[in-house]
């Protein structure tokens, strides 16, 4: 019986622009707080509560994006020691 030696070899093209994705938070972080100061003069309750919705769904992408970017990051450090599962995680 022969044994078959095979050797398996992937290549990973990865591309962060490290300055575009800060720059992205950085205008989140923004309009964030145009909306909470919006909010806090807005006297129509339908308004209110329209800004009230719009500001805690773009706080909570704020801190999907930080999160993120923090497992990226992270990931890039240990890059020779993170198992594939913990690369895979990273790039979603």
């Amino acid at each position: 019986m022969a044994r078959n030696n095979i050797s398996q070899r992937a290549t990973v093209l990865l591309e962060v622009n490290g300055k575009q994705a800060e720059q992205n938070l950085k205008q989140m972080q923004a309009e964030a707080v145009r909306l909470k100061e919006a909010l806090d003069k807005a006297n129509d309750p339908k308004t209110a509560k329209r800004l009230r919705n719009e500001y805690e769904r773009l706080t909570r992408q704020i801190e999907r994006n930080s999160t993120a970017m923090y497992g990226v990051k992270k990931a890039l450090q240990n890059l020779d020691s993170a198992t594939p599962r913990e690369l895979t995680k990273a790039i979603r």
